[in-house]
């Protein structure tokens, strides 16, 4: 597996649409991380990434979030993976996150985005321009991020070799 980087160029309105999505990500970051606190100390329970992606995901949609659901996911899992190691004891204990310190969405392709016409589509912003036509083939999952007042997207695909 390779990745392989895209400047975007996203208009004003699109701008707006992925920052509150990354805003709803980080969120739900900070949220299911309270919750794995608030039970592990309560409870002596480690709450899963099944059981809060079964009850946190859909009152996150109830409550207005547009993101779509396979990445509130991906983001339950990045946060799940990162408690985990914790008591693995391969990391420091997973800290809330600012908005500067949380910047990507993962998403799974096909799922709520495609590239097409040398233009990322993104559910509930639309097509974004990439400044790069060149995109690999076999992408299996990408990933939007901010960085300053730049958007990337960072394919992930197959790669068979020269």
């Amino acid at each position: 597996m390779k990745v392989f980087q895209i400047k975007l160029s996203p208009s004003p309105a699109q701008v707006r649409a992925i920052n509150k999505q990354i805003e709803e990500h980080r969120n739900l970051y900070n949220y299911c991380l309270a919750k794995k606190i608030a039970a592990w100390e309560g409870e002596k329970k480690n709450l899963s990434c099944f059981d809060l992606i079964k009850t946190e995901i859909p009152l996150a949609k109830k409550n207005g979030a547009v993101s779509n659901h396979s990445a509130m996911q991906q983001t339950l899992r990045r946060l799940d993976k990162s408690y985990n190691a914790f008591f693995k004891k391969n990391a420091s204990f997973p800290r809330f996150k600012n908005s500067d310190r949380f910047r990507t969405i993962d998403y799974t392709y096909g799922d709520g985005c495609k590239i097409k016409n040398g233009a990322l589509y993104l559910q509930n912003v639309g097509f974004v321009k990439c400044l790069s036509l060149r995109t690999p083939e076999k992408i299996k999952a990408l990933s939007v991020t901010r960085s300053g007042d730049d958007y990337y997207v960072n394919l992930t695909y197959e790669y068979a070799g020269d």
